[in-house]
């Protein structure tokens, strides 16, 4: 699994009411946010351990009105000379009462092999998708329109987690995630939230752990009973970890897997802020674009 298909698992489910979110009520309100995150994967080899494999970063400016992000994501160490992995993706949309909405997807893969192109457009009753070069299907069953539409782009759904959205004090880790990277449509279900204080290298502080489920609905390779219970057997145990603001804003710090396969593998922050931006800055940054 990719850097950035590993972190689109960390989506945020379906969007509730403003008042659900205490930090959307405040960009709401005329704030802007900056959230920056860095990234790095690390894999087991055997003799060796644990190598690094990726890094991805993480840029987004949420305002009362819209956003902005950027994700960055490379193969890197020993696997960057086996495996040549370089993915840009770039993402614009609107902010509203409920949430983040996407208005356009853009990500270029140079791998050296395809080079894949894919764009996604989204629009009031529909979400178009095209890839460069195609892809030979849309999946078994292809997505339909209307789980497009009930979804968002995954690095937008990475963004949209710092709202907290869904969260509730009796369910810390909030609703089933919704996303589609323009032929996948899939949800992750997250559960059993743990509130601790933790000491990472990215943040030392109150944090919420959650167990992760991946759920495949459409746009993927048709797969036999036997193929999806040996792929439900492999990971023994899937967590997200996320930093927890006094303002109650969260971002991610951590993904940990283990695989009967291929061991444990630790998705890391090492860089990580969620921040209010000043006025001027705000302006500075409209003013150039």
């Amino acid at each position: 699994m990719s850097m950035i298909a590993a972190l689109a698992l960390m989506a945020t489910g379906p969007a509730l009411p403003a008042m659900a979110s205490p930090t959307l009520a405040q960009i709401s309100a005329g704030q802007t946010r900056r959230l920056e995150l860095r990234f790095e994967g690390r894999v087991p080899v055997p003799i060796l351990g644990q190598i690094k494999a990726a890094e991805a970063r993480i840029t987004a400016d949420i305002g009362p009105t819209g956003y902005t992000a950027r994700a960055l994501a490379k193969s890197a160490g020993i696997v960057g000379w086996i495996v040549d992995y370089d993915l840009d993706v770039n993402v614009t949309g609107r902010t509203t009462n409920t949430g983040l909405r996407t208005t356009t997807y853009s990500s270029a893969n140079n791998d050296g092999r395809r080079n894949r192109r894919v764009n996604m457009t989204y629009g009031p009753t529909e979400v178009q998708s095209a890839s460069v070069p195609a892809w030979s299907d849309m999946g078994n069953p292809p997505a339909t329109m209307a789980q497009r539409l009930e979804s968002n782009d995954p690095v937008t759904s990475i963004v949209a987690m710092t709202l907290g959205l869904g969260a509730t004090p009796t369910n810390l880790c909030g609703n089933p995630v919704p996303v589609f990277d323009g032929r996948v449509r899939y949800n992750l279900v997250m559960t059993n939230g743990q509130r601790m204080n933790v000491r990472e290298r990215a943040w030392t502080g109150p944090a919420i752990q959650c167990d992760l489920r991946y759920v495949e609905l459409a746009g993927g390779k048709l797969k036999t009973p036997e193929e999806i219970e040996r792929e439900r057997a492999d990971i023994q145990w899937l967590r997200i970890l996320f930093a927890e603001q006094a303002d109650g804003s969260r971002f991610p710090i951590k993904i940990e897997a283990r695989s009967r396969k291929r061991g444990r593998v630790t998705i890391e922050a090492r860089q990580a802020s969620f921040t209010t931006l000043p006025v001027a800055t705000v302006q500075a940054t409209s003013a150039s674009r």
